[in-house]
């Protein structure tokens, strides 16, 4: 592909990582079991490559990495304080037993009565409820780097969202 002048994205998600924080990476294999889902064995890689690709990947993308523990950080001081926080401008709140995130198109991701936990290796945790696996309302956990997941699907959406808005909108203009 190179050769015709084409360049070759690769989108693997990286951030699929643990539901204990930043300690529980090494010990669950970080995202390798979301490799593993993802089919990475069926493709020809082995084992023993996974976990070295998805160092490789975070050593060579700092800022991202630094977006999920910042974030991680802000949430617990939310819910801490019950209070308003913010990073990478990116506003939290919370508010009548609601996490709020607040997303730049005015729209807002909610948890339901979040709360800080302690996860299987004694650190801290964000917990809230949710519809689990089992389709039933439980407490869930969560972390930086899945509501960084939350919040860049949601931004997804509304980009769509705006997209298909105007893209309607200049149909009807121009026909």
């Amino acid at each position: 592909m190179h050769a015709k002048g084409m360049k070759i994205i690769q989108d693997v998600v990286f951030n699929h990582t643990s539901n204990f924080g930043e300690e529980g990476l090494n010990e669950l294999g970080g995202s390798v079991g979301a490799l593993k889902a993802m089919g990475a064995l069926n493709i020809g890689l082995t084992e023993d490559e996974l976990q070295p690709l998805v160092s490789s990947w975070r050593e060579s993308n700092p800022a991202i990495i630094n977006l999920w523990w910042d974030v991680d950080k802000a949430v617990k001081d939310c819910i801490k304080q019950r209070s308003k926080t913010a990073t990478h401008d990116i506003k939290f709140e919370y508010k009548s037993g609601f996490l709020f995130i607040h997303l730049l198109s005015g729209r807002k991701l909610a948890y339901v009565k979040p709360a800080i936990g302690e996860n299987r290796f004694g650190g801290e945790s964000v917990t809230y409820e949710g519809v689990g696996a089992t389709k039933k309302w439980e407490r869930l956990e969560s972390s930086g780097p899945k509501f960084v997941e939350n919040i860049v699907q949601a931004v997804a959406r509304d980009i769509l969202c705006f997209s298909m808005s105007n893209l309607r909108l200049k149909q009807l203009i121009f026909t």
